[in-house]
């Protein structure tokens, strides 16, 4: 019950600790319980920590206490802000797995590695695990590299972790649309989370370029083969194993065109001429919408053409503009407002023009000169007239606002304080404003 009563959510730091003379393994993991307004102190919930230890070629030893007690299903019963579990029988320093099954709602910090996290994304039987593995190895570095004077003084870590991920992408025994999961990077919206004060955006965004582009070079070849093998000249069917290949065709398009070659610009293009499904179209939509030149002007008009009489997919090609991370969006979008399909007066127009810069594109949402931040105010503004609760929604965008580095965070607070003393706001408008700015 207390899970229900109580707000926030809680952390597991996890600890393992293994003694060679005595063959045993002990962990330790400990609640912390974040404070939250009315919630000062908070009570230890019981947190159900499913894991494995896994020997050093890779098969999960049997979990044993010292007591003699085996673990039913892996599974750990955390009741104590700081609890201790010591396994005996452990012949070797094992590799722990876990949250295994994501058996619990938790934000997890552990002691693993980037050489244990590597050998957890090349042999941890539990999928979600194995992912996290990626997951947490790719943010440790993109942080990082935010964070760096000189990004590329630790391209070596970058590249041991692209290599880590090439080895994942090679095993067959992992099924298209897993590995297609493994290729997505955690999101510059995830990294800011991470980073959590001072945020620099732009900063961000540069770090998951350059790491996508080192995977690109490292992985290109069994990048290019996984293209090549996922393509199909098959009618479109929505099959699960049909959709696992596409997903995978297009993360590893993406991650190619990262790597920036001729030969990947011709390869995206061929991918958008070439398309026999609007997964495969849009998706290269988007990423032409992120280049430059003659190709991007191209392909934006002959999807126009093909798709305007269609209102639902003509929100794709407005998306796709607006989520380009270029200088140049913010002006895009200001003329996006002004399109002949585009009214205010339907809410998925709204969502797919100002709600993909102001949501989805943080780079330059968050421009330093302020723009971003001050267009949004006044789309909210003049949306507020018609439909309040859209307008309402997208500021959103503005929560984290107080995350930003200095300069940002002015010029954030700058256009909220604006909005929120604008006369004839809607309650919607202005409680959301004025509370942001409090």
């Amino acid at each position: 019950e207390t899970w229900y009563r109580q707000a926030g959510t809680p952390e597991l730091v996890c600890d393992l600790a293994y003694d060679a003379k005595s063959q045993t393994a002990e962990l330790t993991v400990e609640q912390v319980l974040p404070p939250t307004p009315g919630e000062a102190r908070k009570r230890a919930l019981h947190i159900p920590l499913r894991m494995g230890l896994l020997s050093s070629n890779g098969q999960d030893l049997p979990l044993t206490l010292a007591n003699g007690d085996g673990v039913e299903d892996g599974v750990l019963h955390v009741t104590r802000r700081s609890q201790k579990f010591k396994f005996k029988n452990v012949p070797s320093r094992p590799v722990p797995s876990y949250l295994r099954g994501f058996s619990a709602p938790v934000r997890l910090t552990t002691e693993l590695s980037d050489r244990d996290l590597a050998f957890l994304m090349a042999n941890d039987g539990d999928l979600f695990a194995r992912w996290q593995a990626s997951t947490d190895y790719a943010t440790r570095i993109l942080v990082q590299l935010t964070r760096a004077r000189d990004p590329k003084s630790h391209l070596a870590r970058v590249d041991a972790y692209a290599r880590a991920l090439q080895a994942s992408l090679q095993n067959d025994e992992l099924s298209h649309s897993y590995r297609a999961e493994l290729l997505r990077l955690p999101s510059e919206s995830d990294i800011a989370r991470e980073i959590a004060n001072n945020v620099d955006p732009a900063r961000i965004h540069d770090a998951r370029k350059l790491v996508l582009k080192e995977v690109g070079r490292i992985a290109g070849a069994t990048l290019e083969a996984l293209y090549e093998s996922c393509a199909s000249k098959a009618p479109f069917s929505p099959e699960q194993d049909d959709a696992g290949r596409r997903a995978l065709r297009n993360s590893a398009l993406s991650v190619l065109v990262a790597r920036g070659t001729k030969s990947d610009k011709a390869r995206l293009v061929a991918h958008f001429d070439h398309a026999n499904s609007m997964t495969d179209q849009a998706h290269a939509l988007y990423l032409l919408a992120a280049a430059s030149g003659p190709q991007r002007t191209a392909a934006l008009d002959a999807f126009y053409k093909q798709w305007s009489d269609d209102h639902l997919v003509v929100d794709t090609w407005f998306a796709a503009q607006a989520a380009a991370p270029t200088a140049s969006t913010l002006a895009t979008v200001r003329k996006l407002v002004k399109h002949e399909k585009f009214t205010f007066r339907t809410p998925n127009k709204v969502r797919a023009v100002i709600g993909t810069f102001a949501l989805q594109n943080p780079a330059q949402f968050n421009r330093p000169d302020g723009g971003g931040y001050r267009f949004v105010a006044q789309q909210v503004m003049a949306l507020d007239r018609i439909n309040p609760q859209v307008a309402a929604r997208l500021l959103n965008a503005f929560r984290s606002w107080r995350t930003m580095e200095p300069g940002r965070r002015a010029k954030a607070q700058a256009a909220l304080e604006e909005l929120a003393q604008s006369k004839s706001l809607s309650r919607d408008v202005y409680e959301i404003a004025s509370k942001m700015v409090d």
